[in-house]
């Protein structure tokens, strides 16, 4: 990628931060781990 100055710098933190967060979600909803209380249970 051409390097076209500090506005691809902030362009490509936030795409990278949307990518891990989505990552994260993604892992979350595939081995489905709970963040909340322990006998919660959610259904979609």
């Amino acid at each position: 990628m051409a390097d076209t100055g500090p506005a691809a710098g902030i362009v490509y933190v936030i795409l990278s931060a949307i990518g891990f967060f989505g990552l994260v979600e993604w892992i979350r909803k595939r081995w489905n781990i709970r963040t909340g209380q322990p006998g919660e249970r959610t259904r979609e």
